[in-house]
């Protein structure tokens, strides 16, 4: 089984950097990590999430695990992984923040270009950290000013997952 899957997975890297590839959306990667990983998926560049999430797990951690905290539910965080089998960086996360982690799963090199900039965001003593794909409506409407979202991720060949109007 884990053969099987680290074979889609290495397809998938030599179609992406084929010329002439189709783009894929987000909503398409979204869906294909959920299916392959078993746990929900998270768009990270449609987050708003408050740095309060963001403090709990160092830079340092969030940089080596690929895991970034998302929202705080109750007593548990989520958690954002590249590889959310890593029962490792789960425990760790758990001791570290005192919380149940609830494990969603992104691609990584969004992953990692949010880690980036939402540690940016903390450094900058900013309140939340905003995503690419968050509109300026949207902030308005839960009452944020003063932020604006973070670049785009780089490009993964993906296509919008609405079309444009």
């Amino acid at each position: 089984m884990a053969a099987d899957a680290e074979s889609r997975r290495q397809l998938g890297k030599i179609a992406l950097q084929q010329k002439g590839v189709a783009p894929l959306s987000m909503a398409a990667v979204l869906r294909a990590l959920q299916e392959e990983h078993g746990v929900p998926s998270v768009d990270l560049t449609k987050q708003v999430v408050p740095v309060a999430a963001i403090r709990l797990v160092p830079a340092e951690i969030a940089l080596e695990r690929a895991a970034f905290p998302f929202a705080i539910d109750g007593g548990d965080i989520k958690l954002a992984m590249a590889k959310p089998a890593d029962t490792e960086a789960v425990q760790e996360v758990e001791f570290l923040t005192g919380r149940r982690v609830v494990r969603h799963v992104a691609p990584e090199p969004v992953l990692r270009h949010v880690i980036e900039h939402a540690y940016a965001a903390l450094a900058r003593a900013q309140t939340w950290f905003v995503g690419s794909a968050v509109s300026a409506d949207q902030l308005l409407e839960r009452g944020i000013t003063g932020v604006e979202p973070s670049p785009p991720p780089p490009m993964l060949l993906l296509r919008p997952s609405v079309p444009p109007m």
